[in-house]
Formats: structure tokens, C-alpha cells, sequence
């Protein structure tokens, strides 16, 4: 059997032009292999996020690939040595196949990729699916630069603290429609998510913290006071480099513009009195915790 593996992501897409804004990475999938090559797919999953932070003809780039494994409706795709097919602006767009088994004679990019197949592979589920896979050209598209500020995919990192069933939230109780989200911020231009979150916590909290771990990526299409917003948020777990902010019932910070910020713990396994942002985090705890 093969693989056929199609990154979507927010700048940069093997497979296109990027996720849209408003588009969940699993339909930005679905929709740049049909539009680029006319086909069908199915059994669409997420292998997993790549963050990849890289020059291009002397332009640097910074992405967050979200990598799917899924497979063609139509099996002929499978027989063929080359995929032809249509970028948006009419350039031909060649995919072949290469064995991931032996050495390339190129980078295979987003870099990271291999070492997530890999892993992947060692799973039951994918030990029977071969060694082949279909990629296709590489190239760099800065296409949030054509969107209004608001009209931006933003890229976040969040802190999650546990002490037990309870985990630390800001509490944002003065917005119009009050709520509780995990600390951190923005994920700047050429940072990673793991360093976006130590300056975070650092900047807001002055607070250093130690055994920080990816615990998921979560994708959130939101509604706030009438205005969309889409956020693709790295969740970290994370502990304090000093213990005494576990016994702080409130823990209080700046942000950059000066705003004071308070944090409590809450305990998730109770019912909240308030939304916990973003979407699916509960879920994602769950899931870590089992």
C-alpha cells in the first residue's frame, strides 16, 4: 500500500496554497487536493503538526504545517509514476512518488516530516501501509500579507499548569462575554511555540518554567462581538520553576500594554460558571490525562 500524505498550512503547502481564514485544516485538505488535482480522498486523519521556520531564496519563512495521512478515493492515483495536476494560478504542479525507506535525493520538506512518519509508522495501525509517498512541489506563498489585521490566522501558545484536577486560567471576567483561558500569547514571526510560551510566561508573569512538553494543537473558528476570529493554538504543558505559585490562590501579571492580568485555578473536574477557551481543550486534557 501507499501513503498519501497532504500538508495543509497556514503560509506554506506542499498541496497548495495554505489554509484559508475560517477553514479547518481537515477541509483546507480535502479542498486544495481537489481543486489541484481534480481528486478525491478519503480516511483523512492527523498525523500531527510540524512547526518549520526557514529561508527561501533568502526570505525567511515561518509556518505551522498541520500533516494528514489519508488516501485516495480513486485507486488508479496509486498506479502512476506522476500526479499532474493545476495550481490556482495555472502553473502545472508535478507529485510523484518516493520510498521514504531509502536515502532521498533532495530534501523532503516540512522538515520534521520523516521523523513523524516514522513514529507514526512504529504504530499498529499504520505498520501494513508500505514505504511510498506522494509529494509535490514546494514553494513559498505569503498570503497573509494580502489580509486585513482581523482577517489573520493567528498562531498561539498556551501555558497548562496542573495541580491535580485544577489548572491555572486567566480570567477574563471584564470582557463582555466572560471567560477562562490558559496563559500565553501570540507566537511571533521566526519563534517557536515552546519559546513563544517561556517569554510569555516571562514577560507576563515573570515567571520561569521547567519540563515543558507539546500537549496538542487545537484549531479554533470563533465568533467574538460579531467579528470572526481562527486561531490554530499550541497547547504546553508546563510546570513552575518556583512551587509557591501553586499555593496562590490568584496570581496577578501585566501584559505588554499594561493591562493587569489575573490568574486563578479552577478545577476541570467540576462544572465552570464560564467558558474555557479554546474549544476542545477539556477534551485534549482528558486525553493527556488517560
Amino acid at each position: 500500500g501507499q501513503r498519501g500524505v497532504g500538508p495543509a498550512r497556514l503560509v506554506l503547502s506542499s498541496a497548495g496554497r495554505g489554509v484559508e481564514f475560517g477553514e479547518r485544516a481537515i477541509e483546507a485538505v480535502r479542498r486544495e487536493i481537489r481543486e489541484e488535482f481534480g481528486a478525491e480522498i478519503r480516511d483523512v486523519r492527523l498525523l500531527g503538526t510540524l512547526e518549520n521556520i526557514f529561508a527561501y531564496h533568502g526570505t525567511p519563512g515561518h509556518e505551522i504545517v498541520f500533516v494528514f495521512e489519508t488516501r485516495f478515493v480513486d485507486g488508479s492515483y496509486y498506479k502512476t509514476e506522476r500526479v499532474m495536476g493545476t495550481e490556482g494560478d495555472g502553473i502545472q504542479i508535478e507529485a510523484i512518488w518516493v520510498d521514504v525507506s531509502e536515502p532521498l535525493d533532495r530534501p523532503l520538506y516540512p522538515e520534521g516530516l520523516l521523523e513523524l512518519l516514522d513514529n507514526r509508522a512504529g504504530q499498529a495501525a499504520l505498520g501494513s501501509q508500505g514505504t511510498r509517498l506522494g509529494v509535490g512541489p514546494y514553494r513559498s506563498l505569503a498570503m497573509a500579507e494580502r489580509l486585513p489585521s482581523y482577517a489573520r490566522i493567528r498562531p498561539l501558545a498556551l501555558a497548562v499548569f496542573r495541580s491535580g484536577s485544577r489548572i491555572l486560567v486567566e480570567d477574563k471576567w471584564d470582557r463582555p462575554e466572560p471567560f477562562y483561558r490558559p496563559p500565553g500569547g501570540g507566537v511571533e514571526f521566526g519563534e517557536r511555540g515552546i519559546e513563544a510560551v517561556r517569554r510569555e510566561m516571562r514577560e507576563e508573569f515573570d515567571a520561569e518554567i521547567t519540563e515543558v512538553r507539546p500537549l496538542g494543537t487545537l484549531e479554533s473558528i470563533f465568533d467574538y462581538r460579531g467579528r470572526l476570529g481562527h486561531e490554530i493554538v499550541l497547547a504546553f504543558e508546563t510546570r513552575f520553576a518556583d512551587e509557591d505559585y501553586y499555593a496562590a490562590e490568584r496570581i496577578i501579571g501585566t501584559e505588554g500594554s499594561g493591562s493587569r492580568i489575573e490568574a486563578i485555578w479552577i478545577d476541570v473536574s467540576e462544572p465552570l460558571d464560564r467558558p474555557l477557551y479554546p474549544n476542545g481543550l477539556l477534551e485534549l486534557l482528558q486525553d493527556s490525562a488517560g
